[in-house]
């Protein structure tokens, strides 16, 4: 296991780059798509809000689903569905095509992040656990940094299609590798384990909620009714969430470490630091 810490680390790191690299890439290609598959400017917004709302509803899932299947079954399936949307959103001829492309490109991305740090702290002795975590961590900084420039290139000189098509070749690698470099999912003998459908239903809803108002204000320049009502549910479902988290008997993810400070501190901490750097492009 010591031999493949590295290997692996690095791995993730660029499993999370795929990833965050997609989120970011399309924004400075949206006029093109618009022009190419003859939308509004509102609707080809919908492109890049639909994905952000599948990442955000879905990772709560990802969790559960590692725990009930495996890190390394749900992580290659995870690439496999990221690549195929991949190459559906490149070919997208119209919009309902591309916004079901980015939904599964969402879905999986929600799975990926946090199950590919799940593999590196599964695969990693606690001494070398901040030298693994920054090979990572780095390699996904990397993507925002450099992804409005790639997808402006792209998009100017060549076609927008290629922004997502560049995914392939990255997911192969990722596929091939993986498989063979991560070891076999321990069996489990647990297969009781249900799933907390009204936390996950409280989280999506508080999720879906909070993006899509912060998605009209920031298109519309204004705090209309309906995004007032939105943030008003967003609130009301995230106390319902702490609540059934707290006295569930098996909740969807537990809020219980956060007593440990140093856990409180990194979570904090850590979501302000990756608020500002998706922000940043």
């Amino acid at each position: 296991m010591k031999n493949n810490e590295k290997p692996i680390a690095l791995l993730m790191g660029l499993s999370l780059f795929m990833e965050m690299l997609d989120s970011t890439i399309v924004t400075t290609a949206l006029p093109q798509i618009k022009n190419s598959l003859q939308i509004t400017a509102a609707n080809a917004s919908l492109i890049i809000s639909v994905y952000m709302i599948a990442v955000a509803i879905f990772i709560p899932l990802s969790g559960w689903l590692a725990k009930k299947y495996g890190n390394k079954k749900i992580w290659l399936l995870a690439i496999i569905m990221f690549t195929v949307s991949s190459v559906g959103s490149g070919l997208a001829s119209n919009l309902t095509f591309m916004l079901s492309m980015r939904l599964l490109q969402g879905f999986s991305g929600a799975l990926l992040v946090p199950i590919a740090r799940l593999i590196v702290l599964e695969n990693t002795p606690p001494q070398n656990l901040l030298k693994m975590i920054s090979y990572v961590i780095w390699l996904a900084l990397i993507a925002p940094a450099i992804a409005p420039f790639i997808g402006g290139v792209l998009s100017t000189y060549w076609s927008w299609r290629l922004i997502f098509m560049i995914n392939v070749p990255i997911g192969m690698a990722l596929f091939i590798i993986g498989n063979k470099v991560l070891q076999h999912d321990i069996k489990r003998t647990d297969k009781s384990t249900s799933f907390d459908w009204i936390g996950f239903a409280l989280i999506s809803l508080a999720s879906a909620s909070l993006l899509i108002a912060l998605d009209i204000v920031s298109s519309k320049k204004v705090l209309n009714m309906l995004s007032i009502v939105l943030l008003l549910i967003f609130i009301s479902s995230s106390i319902g969430t702490v609540k059934h988290l707290i006295k569930a008997t098996s909740p969807l993810f537990s809020i219980r470490a956060l007593r440990f400070p140093s856990y409180k501190v990194s979570q904090f901490g850590g979501s302000i630091m990756w608020l500002t750097v998706g922000a940043i492009p």
